[in-house]
């Protein structure tokens, strides 16, 4: 176990890197060269070497972007745990160094400003969503986050998140005009649709109630056609006050136009609504998919196991079923033949014999047969 964990412990690391690579392209070949913010705290970073530049200072935001989150990591190890600070510390300074070095490439696109802020939207939303899909984090306003959830409640973290983002953004329209703040939205909302796909995957799970009087020709046909199961909730009509069946289920978004069609084939009066859902765990959803393979994994182990024993052995076991049947087909005759003879003998005597003590009897004959003879 301990094993597998430093192996998947070794891959989140590697894959965090790889992300604030991606990160580190589209900051640089995109949107830098371009004056479109990223937002956070490399859009930034950016702002604040623009406004050196212009007093003589050269610092690259690379540098700028280490300094801001190394100060807010003192800040917020004691906050998180030791394995997410060891992977956020990975993000910080991989971002810093992916800056640094793309900074160095001479190829970035230029001129369209659309084009740049859809591919620089797009990279920075990949490589951001590569990073905490593998419990990593590149520092920036989520550990600003933390720090303030720390002090206050009142704020929730998508709000610190988004007050974080919108100050730097004001601050890129004072470094970079007007012009390019509608760029940097259309940058910044990209990237946290690609970043939630990247998490989430674009299968989307849709939960579907469904009041309807035949729950059982209902949830029988989800089984059947779509492959899902299906939950009873017991409910009550508040103006008809009539007890009735709601029933659950959980699909995949594309699957929603069969459930519809069915259920109403079935009972056009069904009433039916449908909630977006953010995230599946547990069993009943996955997990019957993967009992299905293991069953058929230990079926394949079985007849391979049957397959590889000796045909001999095979042809023996064979050979002794067909030895005992005999040999009971005969003692069946036996036994019926003694019941007819017992029967005749018996009448004067109004004595009735059955199977048991005539096979009782054969077995004391046999023993005293066997008996040795008196010498």
């Amino acid at each position: 176990m301990k094993n597998e964990s430093l192996k998947r412990d070794i891959l989140n690391g590697l894959m965090i890197v790889v992300g604030t690579i991606i990160m580190g392209i589209g900051f640089n070949l995109f949107l830098t060269p371009n004056n479109i913010s990223s937002g956070g705290f490399s859009g930034l970073a950016a702002v604040i070497a623009f406004f050196l530049n212009k007093i003589q200072i050269n610092i690259n935001p690379s540098i700028i972007y280490l300094i801001l989150n190394i100060g807010l990591y003192i800040f917020a190890y004691k906050l998180v745990g030791k394995k997410f600070a060891i992977f956020a510390l990975i993000g910080i300074v991989s971002f810093s160094v992916s800056m640094e070095v793309t900074s160095l490439f001479n190829f970035y696109v230029k001129d369209d400003l659309l084009v740049c802020s859809l591919y620089g939207g797009t990279l920075f939303g990949l490589g951001s969503g590569i990073v905490l899909k593998n419990n990593g984090s590149t520092g920036g306003c989520d550990m600003l986050a933390t720090i303030v959830r720390s002090i206050t409640i009142k704020l929730k973290t998508g709000q610190i998140i988004f007050i974080c983002d919108s100050i730097v953004l004001l601050l890129s329209v004072l470094a970079y005009g007007a012009n390019s703040l509608l760029y940097s939205l259309i940058t910044v909302c990209l990237a946290s649709e690609i970043t939630d796909l990247v998490i989430d995957g674009s299968r989307g799970i849709k939960a579907y109630y469904i009041i309807t009087n035949k729950k059982e020709e209902v949830s029988n046909k989800i089984f059947e056609t779509i492959k899902r199961g299906a939950t009873e909730i017991k409910s009550t009509g508040m103006y008809t006050h009539q007890d009735k069946s709601m029933i659950l289920c959980l699909i995949n978004k594309y699957r929603a136009p069969m459930l519809k069609k069915l259920v109403l084939e079935i009972d056009p009066e069904a009433f039916v609504f449908s909630t977006n859902i953010n995230e599946v765990l547990g069993n009943g959803f996955y997990v019957p998919q993967q009992k299905k393979n293991e069953k058929k994994k230990k079926l394949s182990k079985i007849n391979s196991q049957n397959s590889n024993k000796p045909i001999e052995l095979q042809n023996e076991k064979v050979e002794d079923n067909s030895i005992d049947d005999a040999t009971k087909n005969v003692e069946i005759e036996n036994v019926e033949n003694d019941c007819k003879n017992n029967e005749n003998a018996n009448t004067n005597n109004n004595i009735v014999s059955t199977p048991e003590d005539n096979l009782n009897n054969n077995k004391t004959k046999k023993t005293q047969k066997n008996k040795p003879k008196d010498i």
